[in-house]
């Protein structure tokens, strides 16, 4: 081929929000990556990598605020009725747990059977971080490869995620059904994709 892509990495992030497990080792992550760009690069003219966007922006996740918001509550009872701090999130396993609880709400529980309900200030730190230290392994290989080009998902993530974007006179966002995330929460719609792909 006269160009490759190689866009991989997110899911060591995402499944600490999915399955709860922590996220990749930065070393582990590194050889793989390595070699992954290794090949490709040796089997193509032109090697094009995409970094990692911060999956905690990804319509999977609720802030407090927004499920204040979606609850008609104030934000301190959500605070106190379901056992949240300001800076936790919510996967959608939440929403069904608060309404089993009917009319007598309690603390959410961090995990249930299906996976993750409550992701803590503290995880959501080390997943972020484990994101930054994934795109610094990504942005050295770029460096490194001789007429690579670098595209910057993440930078754009972050845009959409604070600015939303106008398609067709329509507003989209990040949020669960904003228009760019589907229906599950993590991958993109079709405009999603497309706003990707126009980046690349």
């Amino acid at each position: 081929p006269t160009t490759a892509i190689l866009w991989i990495g997110s899911n060591d992030a995402l499944f600490s929000l999915l399955f709860g497990t922590p996220p990749t080792n930065v070393s582990a992550f590194t050889t793989s990556y390595q070699s992954a760009a290794t090949t490709m690069k040796l089997a193509s003219g032109h090697l094009v990598v995409a970094n990692i966007p911060d999956v905690t922006l990804t319509a999977y996740l609720t802030s407090v605020p927004k499920l204040a918001a979606i609850l008609s509550l104030p934000v301190l009872s959500v605070e106190y009725l379901f056992g949240l701090q300001p800076d936790d999130m919510v996967t959608p396993y939440a929403f069904a747990a608060i309404q089993a609880m009917g009319k007598s709400p309690t603390h959410l529980l961090d995990s249930g059977q299906q996976g993750p309900i409550v992701i803590r200030a503290l995880a959501l730190t080390q997943i972020r971080t484990a994101v930054a230290d994934y795109n610094a392994v990504i942005a050295a290989e770029a460096a490194a490869t001789p007429g690579a080009t670098l595209v910057d998902i993440y930078s754009l993530i972050n845009d959409l995620a604070a600015h939303g974007v106008v398609v067709g006179g329509q507003k989209l966002t990040t949020d669960f059904m904003g228009g760019l995330f589907s229906l599950d929460g993590v991958h993109p719609t079709n405009t999603g994709y497309a706003i990707i792909a126009n980046e690349f």
